[in-house]
Formats: C-alpha cells, sequence, structure tokens
C-alpha cells in the first residue's frame, strides 16, 4: 500500500495472509491518493515539494522517464511470499 520507495504506507491497514485487500487508486492530474482497505495510505501531489524530495532520496532518480507519462499501467509486486 505505497507508492513504491518513494512515499511509504501511512498506516498499516493490509489484511492477514489468506485474506483479500481492497485497493483503489485515485489519480487527479498529480495528486495521487490510494485507499487500502477503505483508508487512505498515500496522499501525494507529484507536482510539490514532498515529492520531488522523497523521489530524489528513492531508487529512482536515474529512471529518465519516471512518473512522466499520464497514461500507463499500474505496476504490482509480489516477492514470492506464502
Amino acid at each position: 500500500g505505497t507508492l513504491y520507495d518513494i512515499v511509504p504506507c501511512a498506516v498499516d491497514v493490509s489484511r492477514p495472509a489468506g485474506e483479500w485487500n481492497r485497493a483503489r487508486l485515485v489519480v487527479n492530474g498529480t495528486k495521487i491518493e490510494h485507499w487500502l482497505n477503505g483508508f487512505k495510505v498515500v496522499d501525494i501531489d507529484c507536482a510539490g515539494e514532498e515529492y520531488k524530495k522523497a523521489h530524489a532520496a528513492s531508487k529512482w532518480p536515474g529512471m529518465k522517464d519516471f512518473n512522466t507519462r499520464r497514461k500507463g499501467h499500474v505496476a504490482l509486486q509480489d516477492h514470492g511470499d506464502t
């Protein structure tokens, strides 16, 4: 429930292994909200200073086109946990 390596989850509301989580992403221009199980866990404006500082401190500054396109895909991650 994060914007990976840029914005941490505000509160851990994930359900235990074996139960489904419900996620909702809301993107309006440069503003991103991530809702998990009914709780807003990420709320960031990608044009703002908070985002710019977090992005600069992340692993993504070397990726030239990171977060520059207005259309694309959502990437899901799995670490192979049971």
